[in-house]
């Protein structure tokens, strides 16, 4: 689907560091178009990061998903 290819075009095209992918995964009831306009995006959203082609491209570029507690913890141990 598209936004499952536009999430691995950015997957691939990330460079070493943190990076911070926001997404709004959502799957709409009748009463979410009176909250937002937003439940097709949120939908593809949903979509993608439950394909697996995303999971693949994530695992093939060797990230790690992280919490910020984790991320916190990487930091301590460098310093």
């Amino acid at each position: 689907a598209y936004k499952t290819k536009k999430y691995i075009e950015g997957v691939r095209s990330l460079k070493p560091g943190l990076t911070m992918m926001i997404m709004h995964c959502t799957a709409t009831s009748e009463v979410f178009p009176h909250i937002s306009d937003s439940g097709p995006v949120r939908k593809g959203d949903m979509l993608a990061m439950m394909d697996p082609a995303l999971k693949k491209a994530i695992q093939d570029e060797k990230i790690i998903i992280t919490t910020w507690r984790e991320m916190m913890e990487r930091r301590k141990q460098i310093k």
